[in-house]
């Protein structure tokens, strides 16, 4: 009987700390809400990119507030979505070929693809260092 039990307890533990390593690697917010929330992240950050640096400063952290109630994000769920994703570089890029495509369609001559390009520059060299 105590070969059983413990059996069952090795079982029980493995089982719980791997479900606890899956669950900390799911994204909390879809990918079709995080290109929502990086298109109006972007979107609000053009809208403030000539205004003094302390002033941008300043208007954003009253944007950012309202980009995540409008999408139903909060932010902690966002920063933990954008870190996993950060972690994953080709998962990113992904992301945001969604967001100029998303932007593109608002706004096609506002959209700086070159800007995108660093993105994609940095996931680049990110995927080459750890080579």
């Amino acid at each position: 009987m105590n070969t059983l039990n413990l059996k069952a307890f090795v079982l029980f533990t493995f089982s719980t700390l791997f479900s606890c390593k899956n669950d900390s690697q799911k994204w909390l917010v879809t990918p079709s809400k995080m290109i929502d929330v990086l298109a109006d992240i972007h979107t609000a950050e053009a809208a403030v990119e000539g205004d003094v640096p302390t002033m941008k400063d300043s208007i954003m952290a009253l944007y950012y507030p309202q980009i995540f109630a409008k999408n139903g994000v909060s932010k902690a769920d966002f920063d933990s979505t954008f870190t996993l994703a950060s972690r994953q570089p080709q998962a990113l890029q992904n992301l945001y070929k969604e967001v100029e495509k998303k932007l593109k369609l608002i706004d096609p001559s506002r959209v700086d693809s070159s800007k995108m390009g660093n993105v994609n520059d940095s996931l680049k060299n990110k995927g080459q260092s750890r080579n």
